[in-house]
Formats: C-alpha cells, sequence, structure tokens
C-alpha cells in the first residue's frame, strides 16, 4: 500500500480478502483511541503560552471543529457550520498559533495535499472541513446502550435496572474507498512520472482525478504502466528537455491510457526529461 496515497478517510479493501482478515490487520495496526476531554483544552496545561507544533495545531483544529451541525454570526453574517468543520481565518490561526500567516497557508496546503481537511469558502468567510472527523471524535455508532450500575435500593426492591440509550448522530463517511489495486497503480505511475510533471501536479490531483473515473473504465495495472511507458518515450513529452509534460492528473483526467503515442525519433532524449 502506498502511504501517500493513504490518507485519513480512505478505507483500503484488499481484494479477495475475507472480512476477518481485515478486521485482524485494523486491530493490530490501529487499535482503538484515546478519549480526551473538551475541557482539556481549557486546562493550564494546553494554555501555556508557546508555539504550537504541528501536531499541536492539528489537534487544536480537531477540538475546535464542530461536533453538531450549529450556525455562527461572523462579521454580521449568519454561517451554518457542518459537523467536522472550522471557521477559522488565517489570521485567526497566526495569532493562535503564534506563527507567520505564510507558515500557517503553508501548514493548511500541506493538510489539504494529504487529504486530511479541505478548505473552502463561505460567505467569504474561510471554512476548514477535516476529513473523515467521524473515525477522529469517536461518532461511529448509531446508538450507543449503557447499562446504569446497580442501586441498593434496585437489589432490594427486585426491580430490573433500566437501559440507557443515548442516541449518537451518525456522520455519514463520504471519504472514496480504494482497492489495494488502485492504490498500486497511483504508486507506480507517479514514481515513474517526470519530476516536471509531478511539479506541475499534486497526488491529490491525481486521486480525484481517479476517483472520478468509473470503476468499470479504470483501466488494470499492466495496461496503465504499458501506456504510461508510452508516453514517456514520445515525442511530445521528450522534446525540449520535458518541458512540454503536462501535470500528471491530466494524464488520468483525459484518460490518455487510451491513446497510444508514437515513440520519439531520438529514444536517448527520452532519459533527459526525467
Amino acid at each position: 500500500m502506498f502511504d501517500g496515497f493513504y490518507y485519513p478517510g480512505v478505507m483500503v479493501a484488499k481484494q479477495g480478502s475475507r472480512p476477518g482478515e481485515q478486521i485482524e490487520k485494523t486491530k493490530t495496526t490501529m487499535e482503538g483511541f484515546i478519549k480526551l476531554q473538551r475541557s482539556f483544552f481549557d486546562h493550564w496545561l494546553w494554555q501555556e503560552e508557546v508555539v504550537f507544533s504541528k501536531r499541536e495545531s492539528f489537534l487544536d483544529l480537531l477540538q475546535m471543529a464542530a461536533f453538531a451541525p450549529t450556525k455562527r454570526v461572523v462579521q454580521g453574517k449568519l454561517i451554518e457550520v457542518p459537523v467536522g468543520a472550522v471557521i477559522a481565518s488565517e489570521r485567526f490561526l497566526s495569532v493562535r498559533w503564534k506563527w507567520s500567516r505564510t507558515k500557517v497557508r503553508r501548514f493548511l496546503k500541506m493538510l489539504e495535499t494529504d487529504q486530511m481537511i479541505e478548505q473552502k469558502k463561505d460567505q467569504g468567510e474561510s471554512v476548514i472541513f477535516l476529513c473523515n472527523y467521524e473515525k477522529h471524535s469517536g461518532m461511529g455508532s448509531e446508538e450507543k446502550t449503557t447499562k446504569e450500575p446497580e442501586t441498593s435500593q434496585g437489589r432490594a426492591t427486585g426491580e430490573p435496572n433500566k437501559k440507557k440509550v443515548k442516541k449518537v448522530k451518525k456522520v455519514k463517511n463520504t471519504c472514496p474507498t480504494l482497492p489495494d489495486s488502485d492504490l498500486e497503480v497511483l504508486k507506480k505511475i507517479w514514481e515513474m512520472s517526470p519530476s516536471k510533471s509531478r511539479a506541475r501536479s499534486s497526488k491529490k490531483k491525481v486521486f480525484e482525478e481517479w476517483v472520478k473515473i468509473k470503476k468499470s473504465a479504470r483501466p488494470n495495472f499492466e495496461t496503465a504502466i504499458s501506456a504510461f511507458q508510452s508516453w514517456l518515450a514520445c515525442e511530445e513529452w521528450t522534446r525540449g528537455n520535458g518541458d512540454f509534460v503536462p501535470g500528471l492528473h491530466l494524464w488520468f483526467k483525459n484518460r490518455q491510457w487510451q491513446n497510444i503515442p508514437e515513440p520519439a525519433k531520438d529514444t536517448e532524449v527520452y532519459q533527459s526529461a526525467l
């Protein structure tokens, strides 16, 4: 599995595996989670005046995110805030984390590239959506049943203890699901692609274009690699020392594995484009 394309929210379903095998893998690699009271963020340990690390900054985004749909008034505008969203500008975060606005911008872009957050604008205000918030917050079940401790009165009267049912709103996970075979295609082609093609693209863009393709229309590993090798050696990609190589995501967007080009006349130029 290619870690670069495995981000929080992508659930990898290994082809041919039985449910028990997948459960065992999950228990081995990520067993449970730590519950942290929100009041911790009001504690003096967290309130200490320090420059935030990247870990602390992401944790801060998690604790600021709405755990239920709500509304906020920002600069006279009423904005609906869905589950897992944070309304926070670069200026606000720079003051909160004691960073420069440039550092905040780079950090948020890094999280977005790694598919950990999404950034959007709502009525001109910056909204940060945390991907797979359901997983981070532990909101995994429709309803949770807890048994109250047996009281002395209950034992004396012989009355059965009542069960308290706590309903938790289930947040729909809209993150895509990919099998290992798809991730292997993306990993291999990313590794094979010229540096200029990667520089004009990103793993996020490549992933987004891939999931837009219908499953039945996606090329298998052999087809994709063979076609990509042909493009690496073609005239269009090798001329000008690779200056005309497009961003890698466009190769997927335009379904270029279906269009096999002619090889370049000077095959040695191919090496200089890598």
